[in-house]
């Protein structure tokens, strides 16, 4: 029991779950682009009270998270001011993303938003939803949106390992390890996918495996924190590796 404890503490110290940035007070804002409500949607049930969640709550208005994805919601959509098409989509994915490097992350939702709304077939809007709602630790939302990622470009390597990430953050083991699998296939180079799927490997109990990704990993530049080795190599060996 103490191992695993260890493990946990080693795999937050590996960033696999990672912590949100502490947000600026610029953060607190209704989204990037402005939200225009009706009154019909003004008294719609759900509304938080809470002002800062009633932030988040407004930033993705426009959107349903269904638990296998995200839609859009018609009705509210059109009660938002964005630009439509592929290059609006791809400025506000940029403009998400400088956001996010500031710390001003409902800023980052509502930008990416507008991303999606603006271009529904832009995987890279979905993604940047999730990135924004990791940094508001929105963590079950964020799977939705890369979960949407992953279906509209299957053949991104860096969105599958996002969405192994979000698995990862949501308990979801199997099928974390499922996606980096699925990520070092699209991409051999991966060394974060490689040292992700060591640890989760332990966790799962093959640890023969985890010793290969371990060793992948480091071939290609990466690697896994050296308390993990420790913890792997007491419950089993190096396969071929020389006795001391």
């Amino acid at each position: 029991m103490k191992g695993m404890e260890l493990l946990a503490g080693v795999a937050l110290a590996a960033g696999l779950w990672g912590c949100a940035a502490r947000r600026a007070p610029e953060s607190y804002a209704n989204g990037a682009s402005p939200v225009s409500l009706s009154r019909e949607h003004e008294e719609e049930g759900g509304r938080p009270d809470d002002w800062e969640e009633r932030q988040v709550w407004l930033a993705r208005r426009g959107l349903e998270f269904t638990g296998d994805g995200v839609r859009i919601d018609e009705a509210l959509a059109r009660d938002l001011e964005y630009e439509p098409g592929p290059a609006a989509s791809r400025e506000r994915v940029s403009r998400s993303a400088e956001f996010l490097s500031h710390n001003a992350v409902i800023r980052a939702i509502g930008a990416a938003r507008d991303a999606v709304l603006a271009d529904r077939t832009n995987a890279s809007a979905y993604a940047a939803l999730g990135r924004a709602l990791i940094a508001e630790r929105e963590d079950d939302l964020a799977l939705d949106a890369y979960k949407t990622a992953s279906r509209l470009d299957p053949g991104s390597a860096p969105i599958r390992a996002a969405l192994g990430d979000a698995f990862n953050r949501n308990g979801e083991r199997e099928s974390a390890r499922s996606s980096y699998q699925q990520a070092v296939g699209l991409d051999p180079t991966d060394a974060k996918s490689f040292g992700r799927l060591a640890v989760l490997d332990y966790y799962l109990g093959d640890d023969l495996a985890a010793w290969r990704h371990a060793r992948e990993a480091e071939r290609l530049g990466g690697g896994v924190p050296p308390q993990f080795l420790v913890l792997l190599r007491e419950r089993t060996p190096e396969p071929g590796a020389t006795k001391p």
